[in-house]
């Protein structure tokens, strides 16, 4: 939210990071304050794992889809968050029956016009689809968030509908046993 880092460090804190975290900017954070045994001054940064990355992909096309839709996530942003494939194997299944759930209590709150709500489960949804990168659903639910924080008007059945959609074309896809080498070839087919 705007204006937290500021009462984070008027609290007391050193430093402040942004949801979703970046693996990367957290572990250089962490380096910074945190002294090898025996040192009496911080350590120096240690490097996050070599990558490419990209940070806001172009839309990625499914190669050999059913429909040809975009995937809805992008792996190497998964990859550079989560840190390797056995966490991911172990993350995903989770993400998938939490925001299940708590799409349809977003329906729930779209359906009744509950503010609070809507602004509650949006927020819930935006940070968890990041982090997994899955774009798109997060950038959705942050208009609805957004929307909901500032009361402004906004059509919350359409983007909902936007949501459910591509948060249902998420859970097709994930179901496939292939998903990470076609999400991965996709991402590798993007780097310029």
């Amino acid at each position: 939210m705007k204006g937290d880092d500021k009462k984070c460090f008027a609290a007391g804190c050193s430093d402040y990071l942004t949801k979703p975290i970046d693996r990367k900017k957290l572990t250089e954070t962490l380096a910074k304050y945190l002294a090898v045994s025996g040192e009496k001054q911080p350590s120096k940064p240690v490097p996050a794992p070599v990558q490419d990355t990209i940070k806001q992909p172009p839309n990625q096309k499914e190669s050999g889809s059913n429909d040809g839709g975009e995937i809805e996530l992008n792996y190497q942003l998964l990859l550079e968050r989560i840190g390797d494939e056995e966490l991911i194997d172990e993350i995903i299944p989770v993400f998938l029956r939490d925001n299940t759930s708590r799409l349809e209590l977003l329906e729930q709150a779209v359906e009744k016009n509950d503010i609070k709500e809507i602004k509650f489960y949006a927020h819930s949804l935006k940070g968890a689809s990041a982090t997994i990168g899955a774009a798109k659903i997060a950038e959705l639910a942050k208009q609805m968030e957004n929307a909901a924080r500032e009361e402004t008007e906004l059509d919350y059945k359409a983007v909902f509908e936007e949501v459910k959609t591509r948060f249902t074309r998420l859970i097709a896809f994930l179901s496939k046993s292939d998903w990470k080498q076609i999400a991965q070839q996709a991402s590798d087919s993007n780097k310029v």
